[in-house]
Protein backbone atom coordinates (compact mmCIF):
# COMPACT_ATOMS: atom_id res chain seq x y z
CA UNK A 1 0.00 0.00 0.00
CA UNK A 2 1.09 3.26 -0.65
CA UNK A 3 0.96 6.36 1.56
CA UNK A 4 0.49 9.53 -0.21
CA UNK A 5 0.37 12.72 1.37
CA UNK A 6 -0.70 16.44 0.48
CA UNK A 7 2.45 18.77 -0.25
CA UNK A 8 3.20 21.27 2.80
CA UNK A 9 1.68 24.28 1.61
CA UNK A 10 -1.73 22.48 1.49
CA UNK A 11 -2.11 20.38 4.55
CA UNK A 12 -0.32 23.58 6.58
CA UNK A 13 -1.79 27.37 6.14
CA UNK A 14 -3.79 26.02 3.07
CA UNK A 15 -6.18 29.33 3.66
CA UNK A 16 -3.38 31.37 2.98
CA UNK A 17 -1.51 29.06 -0.07
CA UNK A 18 -4.96 29.20 -1.44
CA UNK A 19 -4.93 32.69 -1.25
CA UNK A 20 -1.60 34.20 -2.13
CA UNK A 21 -0.06 32.72 -5.54
CA UNK A 22 3.82 33.05 -4.22
CA UNK A 23 5.50 31.49 -0.96
CA UNK A 24 6.89 35.24 -0.19
CA UNK A 25 3.44 36.74 -0.48
CA UNK A 26 1.95 33.98 2.24
CA UNK A 27 5.26 35.00 4.58
CA UNK A 28 4.41 38.89 4.67
CA UNK A 29 0.64 37.97 5.05
CA UNK A 30 1.48 35.50 8.02
CA UNK A 31 3.91 38.03 9.35
CA UNK A 32 1.95 41.47 9.23
CA UNK A 33 -0.95 39.36 11.13
CA UNK A 34 1.43 38.02 13.91
CA UNK A 35 3.08 41.81 14.00
CA UNK A 36 -0.95 43.23 14.51
CA UNK A 37 -1.92 40.73 17.29
CA UNK A 38 1.65 41.90 19.35
CA UNK A 39 0.62 45.23 18.27
CA UNK A 40 -3.12 44.49 19.56
CA UNK A 41 -1.26 42.79 22.93
CA UNK A 42 0.64 45.70 24.40
CA UNK A 43 -2.10 48.33 23.04
CA UNK A 44 -4.21 46.08 25.77
CA UNK A 45 -1.64 45.77 28.40
CA UNK A 46 -0.87 49.56 28.02
CA UNK A 47 -4.80 49.91 29.33
CA UNK A 48 -3.84 48.11 32.63
CA UNK A 49 -4.67 44.46 31.77
CA UNK A 50 -1.73 41.95 32.61
CA UNK A 51 -0.02 40.29 30.02
CA UNK A 52 -1.81 36.70 31.00
CA UNK A 53 -5.22 39.29 30.49
CA UNK A 54 -4.18 41.24 27.33
CA UNK A 55 -3.44 37.37 25.73
CA UNK A 56 -6.32 36.08 26.10
CA UNK A 57 -7.94 39.25 24.91
CA UNK A 58 -5.85 38.52 22.34
CA UNK A 59 -6.40 34.96 21.61
CA UNK A 60 -2.75 33.95 21.57
CA UNK A 61 -0.98 32.45 24.11
CA UNK A 62 1.42 34.60 25.99
CA UNK A 63 4.53 33.06 25.27
CA UNK A 64 3.86 32.75 21.71
CA UNK A 65 3.27 36.60 21.65
CA UNK A 66 7.18 36.90 23.84
CA UNK A 67 8.16 34.95 20.63
CA UNK A 68 6.48 37.04 18.28
CA UNK A 69 7.78 40.11 19.76
CA UNK A 70 11.26 39.36 19.35
CA UNK A 71 11.16 37.55 15.78
CA UNK A 72 7.40 38.08 13.81
CA UNK A 73 9.20 35.46 10.79
CA UNK A 74 8.76 31.27 11.64
CA UNK A 75 11.60 29.63 12.54
CA UNK A 76 13.02 26.99 10.30
CA UNK A 77 12.06 23.19 11.59
CA UNK A 78 14.81 21.88 9.55
CA UNK A 79 17.53 20.00 11.72
CA UNK A 80 20.63 21.78 11.31
CA UNK A 81 22.85 18.81 10.88
CA UNK A 82 20.65 16.34 7.82
CA UNK A 83 21.49 12.41 7.46
CA UNK A 84 23.63 12.43 4.13
CA UNK A 85 22.20 9.59 1.96
CA UNK A 86 23.95 6.77 1.50
CA UNK A 87 22.02 5.26 -1.64
CA UNK A 88 24.46 5.37 -4.65
CA UNK A 89 22.56 6.17 -8.27
CA UNK A 90 22.72 2.50 -8.91
CA UNK A 91 21.18 1.69 -5.35
CA UNK A 92 18.02 3.57 -6.08
CA UNK A 93 18.19 2.21 -10.04
CA UNK A 94 17.90 -1.25 -8.66
CA UNK A 95 15.34 -0.79 -5.73
CA UNK A 96 13.20 1.19 -8.19
CA UNK A 97 13.72 -1.73 -10.99
CA UNK A 98 12.40 -4.64 -8.44
CA UNK A 99 9.69 -2.44 -7.35
CA UNK A 100 8.72 -1.79 -10.81
CA UNK A 101 8.95 -5.77 -11.41
CA UNK A 102 7.62 -7.33 -8.00
CA UNK A 103 5.33 -4.30 -6.58
CA UNK A 104 4.18 -6.61 -3.84
CA UNK A 105 7.60 -7.76 -2.50
CA UNK A 106 8.32 -4.98 0.61
CA UNK A 107 11.71 -3.81 1.68
CA UNK A 108 13.16 -6.56 3.22
CA UNK A 109 12.73 -8.94 0.67
CA UNK A 110 14.28 -5.97 -1.65
CA UNK A 111 16.83 -5.40 0.43
CA UNK A 112 17.81 -9.20 0.83
CA UNK A 113 17.85 -9.88 -3.00
CA UNK A 114 20.05 -6.25 -3.10
CA UNK A 115 22.73 -7.98 -0.70
CA UNK A 116 22.48 -11.24 -1.82
CA UNK A 117 22.14 -11.40 -5.47
CA UNK A 118 20.75 -14.39 -7.12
Amino acid sequence: MQVRVLPREISRGARTAATFGSRSEAIEVIVNERVELVRRWRRAMAMGLSSQEAATAVGVSRATLYRWRRNPESQSKRPRRVRQRQWTRAHARAVAAFRSQYPAWGRRRIGHLLRHPV
